[in-house]
């Protein structure tokens, strides 16, 4: 009598994963944390940085307005100035043509 083939086995069941290890845990965490503390320091320091310039332009910008208006105040004082000497030769010129009359 022959004997039966032999019947083929299932493969074994896939192995369940380990269990999570507490210590990686842990450090995977601290990872994470820190990593997270950095970001929030790059973007403190970024959001600095943009404030100071944007500072450092509205005082530059400050600093050209008051130039500009000083600039003007001193362009009229001069005209004042020439003004005020035409008017004192003009005076001067008239008298002595009445002097001389």
């Amino acid at each position: 009598m022959p004997i039966p083939p032999p019947v083929p086995r299932p493969p074994p069941a896939p192995r369940p994963p380990p269990p999570p290890n507490p210590a990686a845990q842990i450090h995977r965490q601290h990872q994470i944390h820190r990593q997270h503390q950095i970001h929030i320091a790059q973007q403190q320091q970024h959001r600095q940085a943009q404030q100071r310039a944007f500072n450092q332009q509205r005082l530059a910008q400050e600093q050209h307005q008051r130039n500009l208006q000083q600039a003007e105040r001193f362009r009229q004082e001069q005209h004042r100035q020439r003004h005020l000497q035409a008017e004192r030769l003009r005076q001067e010129q008239l008298q002595r043509h009445l002097q001389a009359e």
